[in-house]
């Protein structure tokens, strides 16, 4: 499934291979979203956050309208791995 973006801004610098953005903000019909992260061309690896802002009554997300959602995002660059808490929490044993 995509989603279709009305705007995107991604402003920053390269690095010795490194892409450090200052300012990622999306716009779309159902949500906006800001985010900051690196993507490392040298080691193939996108680590960041996208903190996302539902704005539309769509389906199932009316609960979540007006609120921000933060996603975390890592790994390779063709295999990303999402979640919904900060990496560097650690899960409580079960």
């Amino acid at each position: 499934r995509s989603t279709k973006l009305n705007e995107i801004t991604l402003l920053g610098e390269f690095a010795e291979g490194i892409f450090t953005p200052k300012r990622l903000l999306m716009d779309a019909e159902q949500f906006n979203a800001s985010g900051l992260g690196v993507m490392n061309l040298v080691s193939d690896s996108l680590t960041g956050e996208l903190r996302v802002n539902i704005k539309r009554n769509q389906n199932n997300l009316s609960a979540l309208k007006g609120r921000v959602i933060p996603l975390y995002f890592s790994g390779n660059l063709q295999q990303l791995a999402w979640q919904l808490t900060p990496p560097n929490l650690e899960q409580p044993a079960q």
